[in-house]
């Protein structure tokens, strides 16, 4: 199966494990607020979020991994 996809590699090697981030309290969940940041649809899978205080765009992709 040939993947392809509008989105670049990661740069920080894989894909973001939201439990451990909440649980950890990171500075990278806190920005995350969607409260406090724009998110937009970008294609079928990706959402284009610009956070607050924030000066780039970042591109986000979902997927599916062990059937979540």
């Amino acid at each position: 199966m040939v993947r392809v996809s509008a989105f670049q590699s990661p740069s920080d090697g894989g894909p973001l494990d939201f439990l451990t981030e909440r649980d950890g309290g990171t500075e990278s969940w806190a920005r995350a607020d969607p409260r406090e940041a724009l998110i937009e649809s970008f294609g079928r899978f990706g959402s284009k979020v610009t956070l607050r205080g924030g000066e780039s765009v970042h591109y986000c992709e979902r997927g599916i991994e062990d059937s979540e």
